[in-house]
């Protein structure tokens, strides 16, 4: 028997210290993606409510939920914007 083999208990060991970060990191690469898919409907929504005219005033209705679309997009990012 060769006295550096290592026993199943170091090996498992070995084997959790090693998973422990791959996993971590995947959970927050998911988290990111989620932020960043979120972000981007708020863009799109932004840019399709600042394209609509002032004179139709059947959708100028619309332009009232843009503050609430920059506090979602302050909330994401942890920034302030339009102040």
């Amino acid at each position: 028997m060769y006295p550096d083999t290592p026993s199943v208990s170091q090996l498992s060991h070995v084997i959790s210290q090693a998973a422990a970060p791959a996993f971590l990191l995947g959970a927050l690469a998911a988290f990111i993606a989620v932020l960043i898919s979120r972000l981007n409907r708020v863009v799109d929504r932004t840019i399709v409510l600042n394209g609509i005219s002032d004179d139709d005033s059947v959708r100028c209705r619309l332009k009232a939920d843009l503050p609430r679309l920059m506090r979602r997009a302050a909330m994401l990012t942890g920034r302030s914007f339009g102040r």
